[in-house]
């Protein structure tokens, strides 16, 4: 049976997963889901009665997206001149540039109870059955094992990949 589909302007529920594709959409003003995105994350802080879950994961597939080439080709005009993203070849712009994104991050998660989920060799496991289940890219797969390993079913993504869940409660576009 695949994910049990819900629209982001649901309810939202007690417990959720939030995946890193809303994260991103969110933080960037040009990005397709970023109206609803933000709209989303503003209701959550107005119900104010949803602990939020990301993985150790998150922080580390944030960065490598955020840092990739084609990204930072999309950034908005500002963020480039901000950023000075024409000198990416040296460190000290990068380190500039992913500090501040990942301040970003860190400043979204802020106004709301989340917790942080460490990987282990039994989210490893159950990520690894995923891909072979589900047909999930790896990270998608180690989201919904996070997810799993601290009983969270309910999980925001635009990643249509995870239509194909069985027993996942999805919340997307």
């Amino acid at each position: 049976m695949p994910a049990t589909r819900h629209a982001l302007i649901d309810t939202p529920p007690a417990h959720l997963y939030l995946d890193t594709s809303v994260i991103l959409s969110h933080l960037v003003s040009t990005d397709v889901h970023h109206q609803l995105a933000s709209d989303f994350m503003a209701r959550l802080a107005t119900y104010n009665s949803t602990t939020l879950y990301i993985s150790a994961l998150s922080w580390m597939q944030f960065a490598y997206i955020v840092s990739s080439q084609r990204w930072r080709d999309d950034l908005p005009l500002a963020w480039h001149t901000r950023y000075q993203l024409d000198q990416w070849q040296h460190p000290t712009t990068r380190r500039a540039y992913l500090m501040s994104v990942l301040a970003l991050l860190d400043s979204l998660l802020g106004p709301y109870p989340w917790l942080e989920i460490p990987l282990t060799p039994d989210i490893r496991r159950r990520a690894l059955q995923h891909v072979m289940d589900y047909n999930l890219d790896t990270h998608d797969a180690v989201h919904w094992a996070s997810a799993q390993e601290v009983g969270v079913l309910d999980l925001a993504s635009f990643d249509r990949g995870f239509l194909r869940v069985d027993g996942l409660h999805l919340g997307t576009a």
